[in-house]
């Protein structure tokens, strides 16, 4: 009750589910017998119901694979946070068997040092380990391609998870070195 802002909230009848809520308030406390106390607390929380488990990052290492498979086997879009290691040009795509649709993100990382980038797909930001800002080091390919003719902004189309199968793969156009990737895949439910 001390935090500002939208907190975890997770009861004993489903540990393995959060919601992010904040006190409502007032708090008012009735006193039993000037030793105990008893109070109801109301909570404003977000509609969606998040799975502690999808909130934890998967290593998928420097994908020597050239590719790893991501499966969202719920029924709504996750945004995931992406942590990403790497020195020089890194290009990743992210393909939806759903839908078709392939992101393709490149992550301009130093060419003299190994950096972290970690993008955040729901609040469309892109930051250093530091918290620094790092959205001028992050382009999308496709940013373009979901604006109307007559938009005069940039709106980036941030890798999704959509439900079903998803992969993420090291592009051909890397002329980089990747050698981290992480994601936290952040999935919900109504």
């Amino acid at each position: 009750l001390g935090s500002s802002g939208y907190q975890r909230l997770t009861t004993e009848y489903e540990p393995d589910i959060f919601r992010l809520a904040r006190f409502a308030g007032p708090l008012d406390i009735e006193a039993i017998l000037n030793s105990h106390g008893r109070a109801t607390l109301e909570f404003d929380c977000y509609p969606q119901r998040f799975d502690a488990l999808g909130h934890v990052y998967s290593d998928y290492g420097s994908l020597s694979s050239g590719s790893a498979a991501i499966t969202n086997t719920g029924i709504m879009i996750a945004k995931p946070m992406i942590k990403v290691t790497g020195k020089g040009n890194v290009v990743l795509d992210f393909s939806s068997a759903a839908t078709g649709n392939t992101t393709e993100v490149d992550f301009a990382f130093s060419t003299s040092k190994t950096e972290t980038i970690i993008l955040d797909c729901d609040l469309h930001d892109a930051y250093y380990e530091d918290g620094s800002n790092a959205n001028a080091a992050v382009s999308f390919s496709d940013a373009e391609a979901s604006l109307p003719e007559s938009a005069d902004y940039f709106y980036p189309t941030f890798p999704e998870l959509t439900p079903g199968s998803n992969t993420v793969s090291l592009s051909a156009l890397s002329t980089g070195t990747l050698s981290g990737l992480k994601i936290m895949p952040r999935w919900w439910s109504l």
